[in-house]
């Protein structure tokens, strides 16, 4: 049996200071055993964080090289306003993107905060070779190895994420 990483939780506004013990504790060790979880959702719309809340917890992360997985609210790849919760709903390719792209080109709060907040899907690539957002990229390769770090996202629905990537003809 492999290894078994555990992932915390902590509200956005105390999100960097957990980020930051967790990475403390793991300093200095092989492997990750704490990773960070972010809750980006709920059934009403104040249980969603905002794009700069979201933004700010995705660039510390990365400086810590500690995993982040995200849960609740990603039904839908690109964030919309959604009539069931009154509000925008964060996408899962803005939150997944901005997470490797924000880790690999070192962006700060407010870069990482303008692609969360993107509802064009024309601005998302996707080859053979690489991921792009508007005039970012990284490449296979790249993207292979923030996996590690960026690892994954919670939904409540298997048919939304799957019927809306067929409507953007992206599955």
């Amino acid at each position: 049996m492999g290894d078994l990483q555990v992932f915390w939780e902590a509200p956005p506004d105390r999100a960097e200071h957990a980020i930051a013990l967790l990475a403390e504790f793991s300093s200095g060790t092989d492997s990750t055993t704490f990773g960070f979880k972010l809750r980006t959702g709920g059934v009403t719309a104040d249980a969603f964080p905002t794009s700069r809340q979201i933004a700010k917890v995705l660039v510390t992360p990365a400086a810590h090289r500690l995993s982040i997985k995200f849960t609740a609210g990603l039904h839908h790849p690109l964030r919309q306003y959604r009539e069931e919760v009154q509000g925008k709903m964060h996408g899962f390719l803005n939150v997944m993107g901005a997470a490797v792209l924000a880790a690999e080109h070192q962006w700060d709060a407010d870069q990482t905060a303008i692609m969360l907040e993107d509802e064009n899907a024309q601005s998302f690539l996707f080859t053979d070779d690489f991921f792009a957002w508007r005039e970012w990229r990284i490449d296979i390769k790249r993207l292979q190895y923030r996996r590690q770090f960026v690892v994954s996202f919670g939904s409540c629905s298997f048919d939304e994420p799957r019927d809306d990537l067929r409507v953007l003809k992206l599955l």
